[in-house]
């Protein structure tokens, strides 16, 4: 079984895609990571890296990794905002917050991420908008419309604004259970 986790920014998706590795003994990979690595490579922030660089620099490397992983492995959890669309044949789950709650739990975030240092809430909901809306364009027109914000791409939606990790957890393990039973 493999598990995509795409999602708003600050929705949860790198706790869930950790929770359900734990759970399931899978491996675990991240899109961002990725690409936060390709960025500290060069000395640079997410924000700036993605500014900064052309579009195979930024995301082709990233999406011909997942292409390869869906491919070629079994029984892992990514997240990532296109993994649904370069490993279709995945458990498709879609994390949702609204704006402010992404921005409070990016800004309060004291994990060591490569996101840049907001200096205040509202600072950090503008720019995880614009580069969300952003990315959002640019991967529309790079892949012949995937919209990662369409929610008809999704197995499984879960809004995650009032709900704790525990929670959603929760309900995602019982809606992968439903997918499961319903497709056998």
């Amino acid at each position: 079984m493999i598990i995509t986790i795409a999602g708003m920014p600050g929705a949860g998706k790198s706790s869930l895609k950790k929770r359900l590795a734990e759970k399931y003994f899978y491996k675990s990979y991240s899109v961002g990571d990725m690409k936060g690595e390709f960025a500290k490579s060069r000395g640079m922030n997410i924000d700036e890296f993605m500014a900064n660089c052309s579009p195979e620099e930024v995301h082709h490397k990233a999406d011909n990794y997942q292409k390869q992983l869906g491919e070629t492995e079994d029984n892992f959890v990514i997240d990532g905002w296109l993994s649904w669309y370069f490993i279709p044949n995945s458990i498709k789950i879609f994390l949702e917050t609204d704006w402010n709650t992404a921005a409070q739990r990016i800004f309060l975030d004291k994990r060591d991420i490569d996101e840049p240092k907001y200096s205040n809430i509202k600072e950090c909901e503008e720019t995880i908008k614009k580069r969300y809306n952003e990315t959002r364009k640019q991967t529309m027109k790079e892949y012949q419309g995937a919209d990662f914000d369409d929610r008809k791409n999704y197995d499984i939606i879960i809004n995650t604004s009032d709900k704790t990790l525990e929670e959603v957890l929760k309900i995602a393990e019982q809606k992968i259970f439903e997918k499961i039973k319903n497709d056998s």
